[in-house]
């Protein structure tokens, strides 16, 4: 999936087709933008722990922004709400 980060703070994500410059949010300004990964897991210590795997990657070449250091911290707190 794809994502731009407007104000640090107010991820927006969409599907692949979707160009990173499209997305626009009133009295936002994107600050960084790329690819976001979220895969459900299982511990293997643990078999009835259940997790998810979060990665950000990539870039949009269409913004010329990258995912900051913060952005995953963001959808770990964001998606932690619901699983």
């Amino acid at each position: 999936m794809k994502y731009v980060m407007f104000d640090h703070s107010f991820p927006v994500i969409f599907q692949d087709g979707i160009g990173h410059n499209e997305i626009k949010v009133k009295n936002m300004s994107p600050t960084s933008a790329g690819f976001v990964s979220v895969v459900p897991g299982i511990s293997k210590k643990n078999k009835a722990s259940a997790y998810l795997d979060i990665r950000v990657f990539g870039e949009s070449i269409s913004l010329g922004l990258k995912p900051s250091d913060r952005d995953l911290e963001i959808f770990e707190r964001y998606f932690g709400e619901y699983y």
